[in-house]
């Protein structure tokens, strides 16, 4: 299989918080992040078809961080690739 990514990963171990009406709000774990998306390991949780809208956010930073929308572009194993659309709710910077 080809590399298609355009954007460099990083890996990061955060907590992230999914949000969608099939199963609630849940936290999962973060595998890596680029520019134009991350990775998420879903554990037991259904995994949600390519192309499924969802929001998330990130969990354990300093203030409370924007809710973005995001959509499954890839499923590998038991977790997914998730592209970013647009921020949903924004938080006030410290200036």
């Amino acid at each position: 299989m080809s590399e298609k990514r355009i954007d460099a990963r990083t890996p990061l171990n955060f907590e992230v918080k999914l949000i969608h009406p099939s199963f609630g709000s849940v936290i999962v774990a973060m595998r890596d992040m680029s520019q134009t998306g991350i990775f998420v390991e879903l554990g037991d949780l259904p995994v949600p078809a390519v192309g499924t809208q969802m929001q998330m956010q990130m969990q354990g930073v300093a203030k409370e961080a924007p809710v973005l929308n995001v959509e499954v572009a890839r499923i590998e194993g038991s977790g997914v690739a998730l592209r970013l659309c647009s921020v949903v709710s924004d938080y006030q910077a410290d200036d």
